[in-house]
């Protein structure tokens, strides 16, 4: 998963920038659901209350991005990369009353 560069608002109204990283993870399509990746993906970057998050991927059919929103289409988007094992994810850290991801500083 590819998590990009965003600005985190702080408790006392601070911002502190966060750099992009790459969080590896081996998903099994039997054992995965939704909401514990979300709180995964939340942990391994300390996500704050004040943020959400926005997780797309590369969808073949349709030649877009496509958003994840629930286990359906978390399975959808493994199944469609199943046969070469690789689902690349991009994870954008959005404030919480945002609709888009205009206010971070970039998504790689």
């Amino acid at each position: 998963m590819r998590v990009g560069a965003y600005v985190k608002f702080t408790d006392d109204g601070g911002r502190e920038y966060c750099q992009a990283c790459n969080i590896p993870r081996i998903l099994d399509r039997d054992m995965t659901n939704w909401n514990d990746l979300l709180i995964d993906i939340g942990t391994e970057i300390n996500l704050s209350s004040k943020h959400k998050l926005r997780v797309t991927y590369w969808d073949n059919m349709s030649r877009t991005y496509e958003e994840i929103t629930s286990d359906q289409k978390l399975l959808h988007a493994i199944d469609m990369y199943w046969e070469i094992r690789r689902l690349s994810v991009q994870v954008c850290v959005m404030k919480n009353n945002d609709s888009d991801c205009l206010h971070d500083i970039g998504r790689l």
